[in-house]
This record gives structure tokens, sequence and C-alpha cells, in this order.
């Protein structure tokens, strides 16, 4: 019986160590309560009503925390290790991507292109060029500050969107 309790007492206190030190998963559990509501079955619904009875007073005290939420994912997150992301080089992506979905839907017709991009192609084509000619200008200047990874991403993404001018060229 000891053995019994003293391994209840360890699961509790691990239990209150978690929940505490973890105050975003307990507004986790707020959306999943409507979320067992909906559905009808009887075994899942009878343990639901016990838990939330515990992180209901919590509740409150996320409703703080959720709009500073979103200010971290402002300035572009980047991977552990990497640096911060470029804007240039998320605009280059953007139009990269813009442009490849626009002539797989034109098959080849510059009317089609135009209609699906919602510009002329010379219009295009200048937005291309404003962002090619910053990407190399931060490529030079990354190549004098010494950062590799940052110029090769830079040139990566001239040479990508040097690949689409020709392309967009082609079209007739």
């Amino acid at each position: 019986m000891k053995v019994f309790s003293a391994l209840l007492f360890t699961a509790f206190c691990i239990g209150a160590v978690f929940s505490s030190a973890l105050p975003e998963e307990s507004a986790a559990p707020a959306p999943a309560e409507s979320a067992p509501a909906a559905p009808a079955e009887s075994a899942p619904a009878a343990p639901a009503p016990a838990e939330p009875a515990a992180p209901a007073p919590a509740a409150p005290a996320p409703a703080a925390p959720a709009p500073a939420a979103p200010a971290p994912a402002a300035p572009a997150p980047a991977k552990p290790g990497k640096g911060q992301k470029d804007p240039t080089i998320e605009q280059a992506k953007e139009l990269e991507r813009k442009l490849l979905k626009a002539l797989k839907e034109s098959r080849g017709k510059l009317a089609n292109l135009e209609k699906s991009l919602g510009e002329t192609r010379k219009a295009a084509l200048e937005t291309l060029e404003k962002i090619k000619s910053e990407l190399l200008a931060k490529a030079k200047v990354a190549k004098k500050e010494g950062k590799k990874g940052l110029r090769k991403a830079l040139i990566r993404n001239v040479i990508n969107l040097d690949q689409l001018k020709k392309r967009l060229a082609k079209l007739r």
C-alpha cells in the first residue's frame, strides 16, 4: 500500500510540475474542451469534465500571453544556428513561386500568362529586375562583410530569377 501511495504521490508531483512549467499547454486543452463535446463518445466525454476543472482557473492566465504569442513571429524566424532570413530573399522566392505558377497555368501563351499574373509581362520583368538588383547589391555587401552563406543564398536567388527572366522572354 505504501508503494502504491508513493507512486501516486510521485505521479501527482510530476503532473503538477509539468502543468505549472508549461502555461501554453493549459491554453491547448481549452479548445479541446469543445471538441470532445461534439462527438457522441461516452468514454472520453466522462474524463473531459474532470480535467477542465483544474485548468479552468488557469484559462484566464493564458488570455494575457495570447497577444504576446504573435509578437515573436513578426521578425522572420530562422532555424537554430542559422542567421536571420533576409526579406529580399523572401520577396524573390515569393515572386519566383508566383511566376512559376503563372507559367504553368499559361501553357506557353503570353496572353494567358498576363491573365494569370494580373499584370503585363513588362511589369513582371520590372519587378523581377528590381528584386534581382537588390539581391546583387546585398550579395556585394555580404561579400565585404564575409558572410559566405548569405552571399551564396543571394546569388542562388539571382540565378533563379535570371532563369525565370529567360523563360518569360521566350513567351509569344
